[in-house]
């Protein structure tokens, strides 16, 4: 017969009801309770010295990261502006602009025209654009690759992507026709209409405005190349 204690150790289970339990039994709940603190404590212990180990390890990659990121920006030779995150959420969803009340930080002096690298507020690159602070939108987005260098040879290719274009959607319909517009085109307030031999411009962006010298050129021999015959560029830039 198994022998029953009723001691202090004794364990009384629900209330007003007097349940004795065997003295094996109270020895074995003690020892699993007394092993359940015990790694407890081992696992807060643990806690204790990992977190500031953690913190460290943390705050040493985001150095070298803002470090990568400074070296990167300071490569390009573009100065950099962060956006708020609403501007953020617009040019992630293909938004081409950035308008007046969205800039949250700018790195140094800018001129108008100039271009700029877009950041949102953790550093990261949202694209490239054309700043004009006498304007309500402030940054008209050119490109969102980082990789992208803006010499003639980006400006060539752009145009040869929008013509090849026209030629697949229009096929031989181009003797009037219009060639670039404007931000459909990653041609930011140029608009471009060609009549038989010869372009009619609008320039509403000040950026593109001050590298039109390299821009029209580059239209002219591009459908020259294909048999246009391009003979002129008639400018109409009497928007109000």
């Amino acid at each position: 017969m198994e022998l029953f204690k009723r001691s202090p150790l004794f364990l009384n289970y629900g209330f007003r009801r007097n349940i004795s339990i065997p003295l094996s039994n109270t020895f074995y709940t003690i020892k699993i309770l007394l092993k359940g603190i015990f790694e407890n404590f081992v696992f807060v212990l643990l806690l204790l010295i990992a977190e500031p180990v953690f913190l460290l390890y943390n705050v040493s990659v985001n150095n070298s990261m803002n470090r990568g990121k400074a070296m990167a920006f300071k490569i390009r030779g573009y100065k950099t502006i962060e956006i708020s995150k609403k501007a953020e959420s617009s040019v992630l969803q293909g938004h081409p602009w950035v308008y007046d009340g969205e800039l949250e930080k700018i790195s140094g002096r800018l001129s108008d025209g100039e271009l700029v690298d877009v950041l949102s507020q953790k550093g990261r690159y949202l694209g490239t654009g054309f700043y004009n602070s006498n304007s309500k939108i402030k940054i008209r987005l050119i490109s969102t690759n980082a990789n992208d260098k803006f010499d003639p040879a980006f400006f060539e290719r752009r145009i040869r992507y929008a013509w090849d274009y026209r030629k697949t959607v229009m096929r031989d319909d181009l003797d009037c026709c219009r060639v670039i517009f404007g931000e459909a085109d990653a041609f930011p307030g140029l608009t471009v209409d060609k009549f038989h031999d010869i372009f009619v411009t609008q320039t509403l962006s000040l950026g593109i405005e001050q590298r039109k010298d390299i821009i029209f050129p580059l239209l002219i021999k591009v459908l020259n190349e294909d048999g246009q015959n391009i003979k002129g560029i008639y400018e109409r830039n009497d928007v109000s």
